[in-house]
C-alpha cells in the first residue's frame, strides 16, 4: 500500500566524499558534499534527508488511503413488531461506509418492498453520499412508512436493499411484522360462543327458581356467561377492551358485566370475563326484556387501536317464567330502534305497567 522506502547507506556517512542518497520512486537522489569531518553542513544535509523521507511516507499514507474503495454497510429496523390494521409502521434503514477514513466516498441507494415474495415495492427510494469513516457513523434514517390499511391481518415480510451505485454491490436485510385485526366481542353462553357483531338467537331453559319463595326472587347465576375476544378464524386479532356497559328495558333483568381491559382474542372459554345475568320477578309466569349496550375498543397499547368506546355491540335478554323454570332468549346484534319503534315500545311499556297495576289491585 505504501511506496518502498530505501534507508541511506551507512558508509555514505564516512569522510570519504561518497554521496548519501534517499531513493523513492519519482523523487531525485539527494547528494551531500564530501567532508573529512562531520560539520554543521553535514547535519543540515541529514536533516533535509529526514524531512524528505517523512514527506515521502506521508504521501504514501495518503495515496494508500485513497486506494480503499467504499464499503457499503446496512442496518434496518421495523419500528413496531405488531400493529392493528390501519396503522402506519415505519421501517428505518441506515447506511454505513466501512472504508477507513480517507477512503472513497460511498454513493448509495436504498429501496424497500413488502408482502408475499416482496412483490409490493415502495414507490419512493433514497439516494445520497457518505464519506468513509470506518463505519463509525451511519446516515440519518431512510424511512419507509408501511400503511397497513389495505393489508390483510397476518405476518407481513419486509425487505430493505442498499446499493453501491458505483460498484453495483448490494446488501439486503429481511424481516417481518404482524398486522392484527380489530377486536370484536362475543359471549360464551349455554356452551356456545355467540359473536355480538352478527345476528344470533340462543334459547335455553334453567330452573333457577327451583328454591325460590312463592313470590319469586332474584335468579342469581341463572345465566352465567363470559365475555370473550372474538377473532376471525385463523386471524391474529388485537385484545379486547370493554369500555362501558349500559342497558335499557326491564329493571327485572340485570347484569354484573363491568368495563375491563385486554381480554384475549382467543375464542377459548375460561379465558374471558365471567359475569352473571340475573332476573327478579314479582310473580310467576311473567315476561321481561332488557337490551345491554356494550361499548368497546382495541387494546390501547398498540398503534392503530380504535378509540375507547368508539365501537358498539348490543345483546338483548328475554326471560319468561314458567313455574320454577326460566326460559331465556339471548339475541345479538340487535338493530338500532327507529323513532316509530321507540314510540311503540313506550306505548307497550305503558300498557304493561297499567296492566300490572290493575293486576296488583285484584283481590284473590
Amino acid at each position: 500500500m505504501f511506496p518502498h522506502i530505501v534507508e541511506p547507506a551507512k558508509q555514505s556517512l564516512r569522510a570519504t566524499g561518497q554521496a548519501c542518497h534517499s531513493r523513492s520512486a519519482g523523487f531525485p537522489a539527494l547528494v551531500c558534499p564530501a567532508k573529512k569531518t562531520t560539520s554543521k553542513h553535514d547535519k543540515f544535509c541529514r536533516a533535509i534527508t529526514l524531512v524528505c523521507l517523512l514527506g515521502v511516507f506521508a504521501l504514501g499514507v495518503h495515496a494508500g488511503a485513497q486506494q480503499q474503495p467504499a464499503q457499503l454497510g446496512l442496518s434496518a429496523q421495523i419500528q413496531y413488531s405488531q400493529v392493528i390494521q390501519g396503522a402506519t409502521d415505519p421501517i428505518n434503514a441506515y447506511v454505513y461506509n466501512f472504508a477507513p477514513y480517507g477512503g472513497a466516498t460511498l454513493y448509495y441507494q436504498v429501496t424497500a418492498a413488502y408482502g408475499a415474495n416482496y412483490a409490493t415495492a415502495f414507490d419512493y427510494y433514497y439516494t445520497g453520499t457518505l464519506a468513509a469513516n470506518g463505519g463509525a457513523s451511519p446516515t440519518p434514517p431512510a424511512t419507509f412508512d408501511l400503511d397497513t390499511a389495505n393489508l390483510s391481518p397476518g405476518t407481513v415480510p419486509v425487505l430493505v436493499t442498499g446499493s453501491n451505485t458505483v460498484s453495483g454491490g448490494t446488501v439486503q436485510l429481511g424481516g417481518q411484522m404482524t398486522v392484527l385485526a380489530h377486536a370484536s366481542p362475543a359471549i360464551y353462553i349455554n356452551n356456545q360462543i355467540v359473536p355480538l357483531t352478527s345476528g344470533n338467537v340462543i334459547t335455553f331453559r334453567s330452573n333457577s327458581f327451583a328454591e325460590s319463595t312463592p313470590g319469586g326472587t332474584e335468579a342469581s347465576g341463572s345465566a352465567n356467561p363470559q365475555m370473550l375476544g372474538d377473532p376471525p378464524t385463523g386471524v391474529p386479532t388485537a385484545d379486547l377492551d370493554i369500555d362501558s356497559v349500559s342497558s335499557f328495558g326491564s329493571s327485572a333483568i340485570t347484569s354484573t358485566l363491568t368495563p375491563t381491559n385486554d381480554l384475549l382474542s382467543t375464542d377459548t372459554p375460561g379465558t374471558g370475563e365471567f359475569f352473571q345475568i340475573n332476573a327478579l320477578f314479582p310473580t310467576n309466569q311473567d315476561y321481561d326484556s332488557t337490551t345491554f349496550l356494550v361499548r368497546y375498543s382495541d387494546e390501547q397499547d398498540l398503534p392503530g387501536a380504535d378509540a375507547p368506546g368508539s365501537e358498539l355491540a348490543e345483546f338483548q335478554v328475554n326471560a319468561e317464567l314458567d313455574g320454577t323454570n326460566v326460559d331465556w332468549t339471548v339475541t345479538t346484534d340487535v338493530p338500532e330502534p327507529t323513532t316509530t319503534a321507540l314510540v311503540l315500545t313506550g306505548l307497550i311499556c305503558c300498557l304493561l305497567v297499567c296492566r300490572r297495576s290493575a293486576r296488583a289491585t285484584v283481590t284473590r
